[in-house]
């Protein structure tokens, strides 16, 4: 509900979106996917935490979208971070790789995280 809360606040047509993941095929999925269903528009890519947490901090995004295995640092852990620096950015998990999704979605279901994909 959070998200929809704050996608619906937005004063432009498009939502802006990070995609943060480690494997340079699941960014090109997420951008196509993303992209591809209308409304979103991915502004930037990250490969790590650190560098999700600086490109997040300079474009601003409406959404964060992270993978939860990052280097650096576990994007499930990150989210707390992004929430705490952006407050009005969105932070999903993306789960679409099904390996490990029991052990990502048990994490992701503490209150820090406001939904997953």
């Amino acid at each position: 509900m959070a998200i929809t809360t704050q996608v619906s606040d937005l004063t432009t047509d498009t939502i802006r979106v990070l995609v943060a993941d480690a494997s340079g095929p699941g960014r090109l999925q997420s951008r196509q996917q993303l992209q591809g269903s209308g409304g979103c528009t991915v502004v930037a890519e990250a490969v790590t935490a650190k560098q999700a947490v600086a490109v997040a901090a300079f474009e601003q995004p409406d959404v964060v979208v992270l993978h939860p295995e990052l280097p650096n640092e576990d994007g499930i852990d990150l989210v707390a971070e992004l929430e705490a620096r952006l407050p009005r950015t969105a932070v999903l998990i993306d789960l679409g790789n099904p390996a490990g999704l029991a052990d990502a979605v048990q994490r992701v279901a503490r209150p820090a995280a406001p939904g997953w994909i």
